[in-house]
């Protein structure tokens, strides 16, 4: 009078079943694991690249003035290496530079810089480099103009007592 009927064969799974299944979903799920973590680290990599462009600008200036400096103590170097400094106004990323003569060249103002960007806590050989490129330093013939027009001004406002009012 009962309703039960006997358990056949075919009901349910077997253990190897369950390990295949088992197996299958492990291996797409390091599969979909390994995607984010590619994918984070890739956009980490994409930000400080933006970071760091954004911080070249603003390091430029600076490390012009530093060559320039270090290039009028010794003027007959051909090569200059400032050492790895903060960034002012960027948490967490250094900057070095380096600057070479241009190879080649008869002219003493064409040389060749690299900056690099680095984050803190990072060797310097994992920074992000944009290469060599071309720069000039030192007594260009626009420095030279820039340098005449000023001291014109500073000569015109010294000789100047007060405003005459126009007639």
């Amino acid at each position: 009078m009962s309703d039960r009927r006997p358990a056949s064969a075919a009901a349910g799974f077997t253990l190897i079943e369950v390990l295949v299944a088992m197996s299958v979903l492990l291996i797409g799920m390091t599969g979909i694991i390994t995607l984010f973590s590619t994918g984070l680290g890739l956009e980490r990599r994409g930000s400080l690249a933006v970071d760091a462009a954004v911080a070249l600008e603003d390091v430029m200036p600076e490390v012009r003035r530093q060559i320039e400096e270090r290039l009028g103590e010794d003027g007959g170097v051909d090569a200059v290496d400032l050492p790895r400094n903060p960034i002012p106004g960027w948490v967490g990323l250094d900057y070095l530079a380096r600057a070479r003569r241009m190879p080649e060249s008869n002219n003493p103002s064409a040389w060749m810089l690299e900056v690099r960007v680095i984050p803190r806590g990072v060797p310097e050989d994992q920074g992000l480099s944009y290469g060599y490129l071309p720069a000039r330093f030192g007594r260009t013939y626009e420095t030279l103009v820039r340098e005449a027009e000023q001291e014109k001004l500073t000569t015109n406002r010294a000789g100047q007592t007060g405003r005459r009012e126009p007639r």
